[in-house]
Formats: structure tokens, C-alpha cells, sequence
């Protein structure tokens, strides 16, 4: 893979979801639905733990379920279409937060293991040298003071913290959720290519338009203008107004006001080839 390959040629050791197995790696909204079952009784009204996220010193631990070993990734790398989730600079320092909280507060038997995800688009930021240079730290051994030690997670699973979540074994197989590890994505073209070939972020603009004489013009007249807007910015701009008139479920063309919402702020979202990741 071409990001694993450039990441070598600095020294930085890095491995793929199909190179941990048989080690599953997780998203930490699939352990939330593990945790869901912890403590359910019908007869008193038990529902488990309520859907909250898993913290740092959750995602530092390994678990055994259902007999598969699972390292769970930080909740800072869970991409969503929010403009937040996809800046370089803030990723960087929340690296460094995640770590120094962890190496503060950890207070279990075993060492923490934390999983760190890298995308290829992430060679198009601005700030990618910038992690270069964090990922050049960690590889010394240390982060802002905090000793790290940075290696393949085969070498690092025997001193890891590892919990075991039996309590699924009572319920009936048909009541478990279906658990999705993190796959590797593979590009139709794949290969050690040349990093030149790593597409670059398409450059984005539309006319301005000034949107506010909509303010004053009726609900039809501002569904019948979403039909003829062909732009990202003149349907947010036109749906923002309907959202502070009606409620989500105001029915456009026979598709929820929010459904259409939610269809605009994703057709912004950074598209994802696959992802890498190692172990500090």
C-alpha cells in the first residue's frame, strides 16, 4: 500500500487490519453495543449500560469476546461529516491529549494499548508533515514527556491490559447485534504505486448568491426553488430556512425535510480509500 510504503521510508512501522489478525479491530460504537448487554434482566427491568461512549481508558484496553480477540480504536478517530472530524491540526493535538490523559489516569493492571489510525487522504493535509513529526516522536519513545513505545501489536499484546467480556455466552445467539470489524479497504488499483498518484482534493467553488429574500417568501415558493438550486451551499441555504419554519418531518416531494438534510451534509464527506494504523 502506498501510505504504508511512504510511512516505512521514515522509519514508521505500521500494519494493516489484515495484518493484526486474527485480531479484530473495532470501532468504539461497536463496543457500545457489546456494553449494552452488560447487567440486562428482564424480570428486574435491567437494561444494561446506557449508549454512552467509550472513553480513552476504555479504547486502551484489548477485550475478549465471544472468543475473538478486540482492540478498539479511539473515539477522536471516528470520522463523521462534520467539517471538525477531517482537521489535521486538531487531530494532532487531540493525539497528544488521548495520550497524555491515559498516561495520567491509568490505573489497571497491564500497559495501555492505543490504536492509531492513519487514511490516505490524510497525505493531502496541509498539516500532514506536522504528523510526520508526531509519529517521529512517538517512535523515540516519547510525546510531550510521556513515555511511549511504539511497535507491531503482536509484540505489545502480551503486557496490554486485556478484559474479558463473558456475560454474552448467557444470552440466546439470535438476541446478539452483529459485531462489524474494521475492514481493509482495497483501491481498484492496487499496488505500490507512485505517491504522485495519490488523487488531490478537488478544488470546490460555486457562485455567491445572497439567499435572504427567501426569508419573506412562502414554504411552496421555497420547496418549489429547491427544485431548480443545483448547488451544495443554495440548497443548505434554502433547507436552513424550512428547518426554522417547520418541524423535521415537513414532507418535500414526498422525502422528510431531515432526510433531506442529512443527504446535502453528506455529499460533502471526505471519501475514505483505506486506512492504516499502529499501535503506541
Amino acid at each position: 500500500m502506498r501510505l504504508q510504503a511512504m510511512l516505512a521510508t521514515y522509519g514508521i512501522q505500521t500494519q494493516t487490519p489484515h495484518e493484526v489478525e486474527p485480531v479484530q479491530i473495532w470501532s468504539p460504537k461497536q463496543l457500545m453495543k457489546v456494553y449494552e448487554f452488560l447487567g440486562v434482566n428482564r424480570k428486574l427491568g435491567l437494561r444494561g449500560r446506557p449508549q454512552r461512549p467509550i472513553g480513552a481508558l476504555g479504547t486502551s484496553k484489548l477485550y475478549r469476546i465471544c472468543g475473538q480477540t478486540v482492540m478498539c480504536y479511539p473515539l477522536l478517530f471516528e470520522v463523521s461529516d462534520f467539517y471538525l472530524s477531517h482537521d489535521m491540526a486538531l487531530l494532532i493535538d487531540d493525539i497528544k491529549n488521548e495520550l497524555m490523559f491515559v498516561g495520567k489516569y491509568w490505573r489497571m493492571s497491564g500497559r495501555p494499548t492505543m490504536a492509531i489510525l492513519i487514511r490516505e487522504d490524510n497525505m493531502r493535509d496541509a498539516h500532514f508533515k506536522e504528523l510526520l513529526d508526531l509519529l517521529a516522536m512517538l517512535k523515540k519513545g516519547h510525546c510531550d514527556g510521556l513515555k511511549v513505545r511504539m511497535g507491531r501489536l503482536q509484540n505489545l499484546i502480551s503486557s496490554s491490559c486485556i478484559e474479558h467480556l463473558d456475560f454474552l455466552h448467557l444470552l440466546p445467539h439470535e438476541a446478539l447485534p452483529r459485531f462489524e470489524a474494521l475492514q481493509q479497504l482495497e483501491h481498484p488499483t492496487t499496488g505500490y504505486q507512485s505517491l504522485t498518484e495519490v488523487p488531490k482534493a478537488i478544488a470546490y467553488s460555486e457562485p455567491s448568491y445572497d439567499y435572504s429574500p427567501f426569508q419573506a417568501k412562502s414554504n411552496n415558493e421555497i420547496v418549489e426553488a429547491l427544485k431548480h438550486v443545483d448547488t451544495l451551499h443554495g440548497q443548505s441555504q434554502l433547507l436552513g430556512i424550512l428547518w426554522g419554519r417547520v418541524n423535521p418531518n415537513f414532507m418535500i416531494d414526498g422525502v422528510m425535510l431531515l432526510e433531506h438534510c442529512v443527504t446535502g451534509r453528506s455529499s460533502v464527506t471526505v471519501p475514505v480509500f483505506w486506512e492504516k494504523w499502529w499501535t503506541a
